[in-house]
């Protein structure tokens, strides 16, 4: 009514009318409770079940905002991938094609392969993820231990076999590779973006913690990619190969430790 008459803004007003209903529902658990005692007109169960929904899981209530470092950790945690899709993006079938010296057929195999394997590893890790439970929640243990098997993986990838290895193993060792690439970026993206909602309930703070995701994401994506050129293109000519393997190795380093800030940012 406020809201109508100019005392507050609609928005306001349905923000309000929002934060009161866990409130309300809970008073009307309570009453059905007292009900049941005097009549058994409403059983427990009913009860119980409007608590729970007032309450989201009986224990804790709805939570606003958030402090600077959960957000900075959210947003280091969005930037893992930042940094492998924009290095990717520029650099892997250059590397592919070049270094790694492998047929482009097969290159074109393994990328429509790992697109469909990408596709469906991550409903896996989403459910996996739903039904993890331990002394850290469902989601931070998913940053901690996928994280050095990320960099292990991420580095394999940019490990360029022999030229004289036969095409089969290139192909072979590194979709191997490329896919638990994807599964370590997998299992560290889906529980930074289900992280979001579970910790806070209001519209606002989850638009701004987005915003830092984004913008990190995409700012120390650019700077990956930045260092990534200068260690490859820093070494000698024909030595190619080795700017990899080192940019491998420091980027691999990087998104681990940075995976693993988030686990400690965020509790």
């Amino acid at each position: 009514q406020e809201a109508l008459h100019g005392g507050v803004s609609p928005v306001a007003g349905e923000r309000g009318r929002r934060r009161c209903l866990p409130a309300m529902a809970f008073v009307v658990g309570q009453s059905l409770r007292s009900a049941d005692r005097a009549s058994n007109d409403f059983p427990q169960e009913v009860a119980a079940v409007v608590e729970a929904a007032a309450l989201g899981d009986g224990s804790k209530e709805l939570k606003g905002r958030l402090s600077l470092r959960v957000k900075v950790a959210l947003g280091l945690g969005e930037s893992v991938q930042g940094m492998y899709i924009t290095i990717a993006g520029y650099y892997l079938n250059s590397f592919f094609l070049e270094t790694a010296c492998i047929d482009p057929v097969l290159v074109g195999i393994m990328q429509a392969t790992q697109g469909v394997f990408d596709a469906i590893n991550d409903p896996i890790i989403g459910s996996l993820s739903d039904r993890t439970r331990t002394r850290w929640g469902r989601r931070r243990p998913w940053l901690l231990f996928a994280a050095p098997v990320l960099a292990a993986a991420y580095f394999g990838l940019w490990n360029a076999l022999p030229a004289s290895a036969p095409q089969g193993v290139k192909f072979a060792y590194t979709l191997c590779m490329y896919s638990a690439v994807s599964m370590g970026i997998t299992s560290i993206q889906v529980q930074v973006g289900a992280l979001v909602p579970e910790l806070t309930d209001d519209y606002d703070e989850r638009t701004t913690v987005s915003a830092w995701r984004v913008g990190m994401m995409a700012t120390l994506g650019l700077c990956a990619a930045v260092v990534h050129n200068f260690l490859v293109t820093s070494q000698p000519v024909g030595e190619e190969a080795w700017g990899y393997r080192i940019s491998g190795a420091v980027v691999g380093v990087v998104m681990m430790l940075t995976a693993w800030t988030t686990f400690a940012g965020v509790k």
